[in-house]
């Protein structure tokens, strides 16, 4: 038996498309949505499930908290803010449920739509990424803008109401693409040009997660015959220290459905060392990957408020808070 849930929410179309039509970054229609409630139906798999009504009302979000972005340069980078809410479906494990999204400007506050008032159980996951934008993110653009025109001229009748979007929460994982196809083309998270992002994660209650800072940005990985380079964070938050250097090698498969080529990623190789390190000595990869085929290497580099003991580690990731990461392509 699985939970399937389906989230409401709400965009005003018109400023959505006056804001694509001036050419202004994808990133700045975030906050025109509004997320309203959520529904959710219980299914058994066992069996074809072609027809499912998934009601959209059946809660309500009407409580909110505060993100305090920090002071960065808007010219290189831009901060969003994912609001989740803990939900405990299953003894021992919590389930998170997204609640709102918004982009926010340098040491600006906003408001984020919560589940309920408990802030214990409000956690907020927020990233600071680099803005610069690719060939494929203008196409993207390009397509995003169409689309709206398109679906503005088809519009015979001025709507006074806001359109109203639904999507479920089941976003696919990694080996389905990771992205449901909205009909856009090839969606590569928010375009980046280097694959670099700074993330922290916690609950609202503390500071650090209601008013993050976050580690460095660092560059691409580099590979040197039987070594690959790294370059740990050049600086972190007060009081977050290093819990360790996870490195991962995927194989890049190019998949044709239909009209749209999207990207498979299958690991074959990773490792965790403790701390943060700067170089790692990797074995033969002949066996892994062919040389002729597309790979990709990636770095992240996780930081926790808890010191990592020099004797006894466990890799206890719900220790970890903090994470930075690139990656490298051989395309």
């Amino acid at each position: 038996i699985y939970t399937i849930r389906a989230i409401h929410g709400q965009f005003p179309l018109k400023k959505v498309i006056d804001t694509l039509r001036a050419k202004k970054p994808f990133t700045d229609v975030i906050n025109f949505f509004k997320f309203k409630g959520h529904g959710e139906v219980k299914i058994d798999v066992k069996s074809p499930q072609d027809n499912l009504d998934i009601p959209v009302n059946q809660q309500s979000y009407k409580s909110h908290f505060s993100v305090k972005a920090p002071f960065f340069s808007k010219e290189k980078n831009f901060f969003v803010s994912v609001a989740l809410s803990s939900i405990k479906e299953v003894p021992g494990e919590m389930t998170f449920l997204p609640t709102d999204l918004k982009k926010i400007e340098p040491g600006q506050t906003l408001q984020l739509t919560a589940l309920d008032e408990d802030k214990k159980a409000s956690y907020a996951l927020s990233a600071l990424v680099p803005n610069q934008t690719t060939q494929q993110c203008e196409k993207l653009k390009q397509e995003i803008q169409q689309f709206f025109s398109d679906l503005d001229r088809s519009r015979k009748v001025n709507n006074p109401f806001d359109d109203e979007f639904f999507f479920d929460d089941e976003f696919g994982d990694e080996e389905e693409g990771g992205l449901p196809d909205l009909g856009l083309g090839d969606f590569k998270g928010f375009c980046l040009k280097d694959r670099a992002f700074s993330v922290v994660f916690g609950p609202v209650s503390d500071v650090r997660f209601s008013a993050p800072n976050f580690l460095s940005l660092i560059p691409e990985p580099q590979v040197k015959g039987n070594q690959i380079l790294l370059t740990p964070p050049s600086s972190a938050p007060q009081g977050i220290h290093p819990f360790a250097t996870l490195l991962v090698l995927s194989e890049i498969e190019d998949v044709q459905k239909g009209k749209y080529k999207l990207e498979i990623k299958h690991r074959k190789w990773e490792v965790m060392a403790k701390g943060w390190v700067d170089r790692i000595s990797l074995p033969d990869m002949t066996s892994l990957i062919a040389p002729n085929k597309k790979k990709t290497w990636e770095v992240i580099f996780l930081g926790s408020p808890d010191p990592t003991d020099k004797d006894v580690w466990n890799r206890d990731l719900s220790k970890v808070t903090h994470a930075t990461r690139n990656s490298y392509r051989n395309d």
